[in-house]
């Protein structure tokens, strides 16, 4: 639609410029890029029936060029992608709440949630875990280190414990 209305705009400055030559030429570009824009009144009507809105079918069938089983694919698929992201954007805001929870390294870094998902899937508490690369600024062996070991542990608990109090 934007070059359709470059085209007529181009055709309308090249006849007011007296150049009705290029004016022609231009508005007949414009004619041609306005009729692949046209769709179908029945396919448009068929995919709202499927229960896409107007806009999506339509949409659809000018991306595909008036084939309505492209259409529908086109239009399942960009729903798809949407949800998808709409999932991803959920998933990453629930992320980042829990980041906050944590607090920041001594760095002024925010707990690495990929290096805690690792920790935690070896059976250590979240927020123990969490506490533990927090001291070490993400660093994943010497977390680990200070979990394994009793007497740190005992310490990154006591940590933990007071830090989920101040909350």
């Amino acid at each position: 639609a934007l070059f359709l209305r470059l085209e007529l705009l181009e055709g309308v400055a090249a006849y007011h410029l007296g150049d009705r030559p290029a004016a022609l030429a231009k508005l007949q570009l414009a004619h041609a890029k306005w009729q692949e824009l046209q769709v179908c009144d029945e396919k448009l009507a068929q995919l709202v029936a499927m229960g896409f809105d107007e806009r999506e079918a339509r949409r659809g069938l000018r991306f595909c060029k008036g084939d309505a089983a492209a259409a529908t694919a086109f239009v399942v698929e960009q729903r798809e992608k949407v949800a998808a992201k709409a999932g991803e954007d959920r998933r990453h805001r629930r992320q980042r709440r829990e980041q906050k929870k944590y607090g920041h390294t001594p760095d002024k870094q925010g707990v690495d949630m990929d290096l805690l998902d690792k920790l935690a899937n070896l059976g250590y508490e979240r927020r123990v875990a969490a506490e533990a690369l927090r001291r070490s600024s993400n660093n994943f062996q010497a977390a680990l280190d200070s979990l394994v070991e009793p007497a740190s542990r005992a310490e990154v608990q006591q940590a933990a414990a007071s830090r989920r109090r101040k909350r």
